[in-house]
Formats: C-alpha cells, sequence, structure tokens
C-alpha cells in the first residue's frame, strides 16, 4: 500500500491550513497519511536541525513496509523532504511547496553579522512561531548542522514543485533554476506568496492527478 509523509513547513504545525486541507484530501482517496511533528524531538523546537527532521522521515519510512513512499513538504518540510530522498532509495515521488533550498545562505544574508554572533555566543536566539504565534528560542545548532547539508539536495524521482511568484520568503527563482537542471522535476509557478493558501484547492487537485501513477 502507498504511505504518504506530509512534512509541515519551519515554525508550523501538523495544524496548518495546507497541511490539513492535504490530510483531508489524501484520506478521502483511501489513504493513511502520515503528519509528524517536526517539532517533537530532543529539546523540542529549540533543538531542531535538518537532521533530525531527516532522521525522523527514516524512521517512519522504516514503519512503512515495502509499499510505494511519497513525500510532500511545504517550505522547510519541502527541503526535508527532498534531502532525504538525495539519501535514501524509499521514495518514489515526491510533492515540494516552496521548498526551502538555500536556508542558510538566506539565514545568515538576512541577519546582521552582529545578530549572528549573538546567535553563536548565547546558543538561541527568539524566532516567531507561527503555530503558537509566540517569540520561541531555536538554538544555534539549526545552523551548525545545516553545514552538513547541500543548500539543493540532488534528487532523481519523479517531483512535482509548487512555487508562488509572489513568496517574500524562499526567491521562486531557486525553484525556477531547480527545475532547469532537474529534469525530473515538473515546476507550476503560480500566482501567490509563501503560504499559497488561497490557491490550495488547486494545489491538491493538481498533485492527486499527477500523484496517480504512485497510488
Amino acid at each position: 500500500m502507498t504511505q504518504v509523509i506530509y512534512l509541515h513547513g519551519f515554525a508550523s504545525s501538523p495544524g496548518s491550513y495546507k497541511a490539513q486541507h492535504f490530510i483531508k484530501a489524501l484520506r478521502q482517496r483511501g489513504l493513511d497519511p502520515l503528519l509528524p511533528d517536526l517539532n517533537q524531538g530532543a529539546d523540542g523546537f529549540r533543538g531542531l536541525t535538518v537532521s533530525r527532521m531527516v532522521a525522523e522521515v527514516e524512521r517512519l519510512s522504516e514503519g512503512c513496509g515495502a509499499g510505494e513512499l511519497i513525500l510532500m513538504g511545504s517550505s522547510m518540510g519541502g527541503y526535508v523532504a527532498a534531502r532525504f530522498a538525495s539519501l535514501s532509495h524509499r521514495p518514489r515521488a515526491l510533492v515540494l511547496m516552496c521548498p526551502a533550498f538555500g536556508f542558510m545562505r538566506r539565514w545568515a544574508a538576512r541577519l546582521a553579522p552582529e545578530e549572528l554572533e549573538r546567535w553563536r555566543r548565547d546558543g538561541e536566539m527568539e524566532v516567531m512561531h507561527f503555530a503558537t504565534n509566540e517569540m520561541t528560542p531555536l538554538g544555534w545548532g539549526m545552523m551548525e548542522d545545516a553545514s552538513k547539508h547541500p543548500d539543493v539536495p540532488e534528487v532523481t524521482v519523479p517531483t512535482l514543485l509548487f512555487h508562488g511568484l509572489q513568496d517574500e520568503v524562499v526567491d521562486p527563482q531557486g525553484s525556477v533554476e531547480y527545475a532547469r537542471t532537474h529534469p525530473n522535476v515538473e515546476l507550476e509557478l503560480l500566482h501567490g506568496d509563501h503560504g499559497m493558501g488561497e490557491g490550495i484547492q488547486g494545489i491538491i487537485q493538481r498533485s492527486m492527478a499527477w500523484l496517480e501513477p504512485h497510488i
């Protein structure tokens, strides 16, 4: 049986708008998708790293049996899905929404040098956690660990990639270049921002039709 794992974005949760709409559609299709909370783990959100998230996907995939494995991910979840697919033979297809490629580089560019140094020195920095709508500490381990992972994972499995042209968080040009250099990637550029909330039903319909051969 096909197993779908949906990975939410950074400072988000399984209760996000996109995640819940996708899960509903997948269940209507007769699937039983997994929707892990990537904030959980050693030291909670403060201890979040890419390696920890990839390890969680690995743990879940080991319990999926021998059936097809499909990964879906939004923003940071999209990056993690692609990163896992670059390391494992298990995934057969990916659906990515505004994947956060080059996140370490963007973090470093967004913060002033003294802010980065303060984060390193203090061991944590307050960031907005959108699931709780509160400022929440994030450990410096996120940046240290990021150096172990490529800006852009090399993925060879069929991939459907959506990106909003008005994305204010992750430059859509990164997805354009990714699709240009990866013939396995089918890119859908949409009118919308990083959240792409207004177009979610169209994204779901397109995704379900595209995934049909894998389900």
